[in-house]
């Protein structure tokens, strides 16, 4: 799983690699490769962060977690909750459908936190950049949502609606996709209490399309 670097373990990379200088290109690829899980190796993965407010009903052994703020901070600037997104890629399918993830770290959907797109069509974004687009389950994009690390165990289910912005959009190896998560009302989707609001979220992305795993998957 990629994993966000500090400056302690960059100073620590940056000592270590002092010592093999003049060291053989192939082994200094193995070097990195060795290395990955705690740093990049000069590559950007992208940046960006999902934020808002939340109230999850079962969290942790059926108990909830409450990431809201006072009422005299309004829904648009609160940001008590945090995805902690630090993974960020796209992968198309044969039928011109993709998924966008903002995600922490590069696992498995099904085993961090994290939100994905669903993109029905991707042709339907030409000539749309700049646009607010609705997100929904009957639109060309639909959501999900997953803590699935902070909330392990938990009967989720969560109903998402709202709009995202691109500002840039492609889906060649090193085409940029840059955007906004401008509005999403996150509502219970399970049993009696669906449709109960549950939070709203927002946030924004920035990065480069990368091929090969962790960022695409197998096709589907």
């Amino acid at each position: 799983m990629w994993r966000q670097t500090t400056g302690k373990t960059r100073r620590r990379w940056w000592l270590l690699m002092g010592r093999f200088q003049g060291m053989p290109l192939w082994a200094m690829a193995g070097l990195c490769l060795l290395m990955a899980p705690m740093v990049s190796c000069g590559e950007d993965s992208g940046k960006g962060r999902v934020f808002g407010s939340l109230y999850v009903p079962d969290c942790i052994d059926g108990e909830p977690r409450d990431y809201s703020c006072p009422t005299s901070v309004s829904v648009e600037n609160c940001q008590a909750f945090d995805l902690g997104v630090t993974f960020f890629a796209i992968q198309v399918y044969p039928d011109n459908s993709a998924k966008l993830r903002l995600q922490n770290g590069g696992s498995d959907f099904a085993l961090t936190d994290g939100l994905v797109f669903h993109l029905r069509d991707t042709r339907e974004l030409r000539g749309r950049l700049g646009e607010r687009i609705p997100v929904g389950d009957s639109e060309n994009i639909r959501a999900a949502l997953g803590l699935f690390e902070r909330c392990q165990g938990s009967t989720q289910n969560f109903e998402i609606t709202g709009s995202i912005t691109f500002d840039e959009f492609g889906v060649g190896k090193g085409d940029r996709i840059k955007g906004r998560v401008t509005g999403l009302e996150i509502r219970d989707g399970r049993g009696d209490s669906a449709g109960v609001v549950l939070g709203f979220l927002q946030g924004r992305f920035d990065f480069n399309v990368r091929l090969g795993p962790p960022y695409q998957r197998f096709q589907e």
